[in-house]
């Protein structure tokens, strides 16, 4: 009876060590990205803002689709930073052009590159560095500064 116990507690112990691996937590992978930090912006600068996409490599000369990917939310970030919310992923395979159509300025955004992280126990591709308006940016976060 004792080893019966014994053989039941080891295999609840070893179904509890297998689950509580990081591949049940969510780590933000670079074709995860679904919003963008706005920094030094007004809160008027938000009046109309739309996302366009493009074939890699083309010096935005290329859209990809004729879509204007709006923007669906915007919130403040304890007044750092403004978070922008995206109604698609941002995938590292194409390049983006964010427009502020009120303050009439535009962000380019490509060469997305990632890296290999670590999550605990797993791997995932991280966002390592883009280029914004041709000003390399090395961060985790898709950032835009004004």
């Amino acid at each position: 009876m004792k080893k019966h116990i014994l053989i039941c507690a080891l295999f609840l112990i070893s179904l509890y060590l297998l689950n509580s691996c990081c591949t049940k937590v969510g780590c933000l992978g670079v074709d995860d990205i679904r919003t963008i930090k706005l920094y030094n912006f007004n809160s008027t600068d938000f009046d109309t803002i739309y996302l366009l996409k493009y074939d890699i490599g083309n010096n935005f000369t290329n859209k990809l689709d004729s879509n204007i990917y709006n923007i669906y939310n915007i919130e403040n970030r304890n007044n750092e930073y403004n978070e922008l919310m995206l109604n698609l992923f941002i995938n590292k395979d194409f390049e983006y052009k964010l427009v502020f159509k009120s303050i009439n300025q535009e962000y380019k955004i490509k060469n997305i590159t990632s890296e290999k992280n670590k999550c605990n126990c797993d791997y995932f591709d991280a966002l390592k560095s883009y280029i914004v308006n041709d000003s390399l940016i090395e961060d985790s976060y898709l950032s835009i500064y004004r």
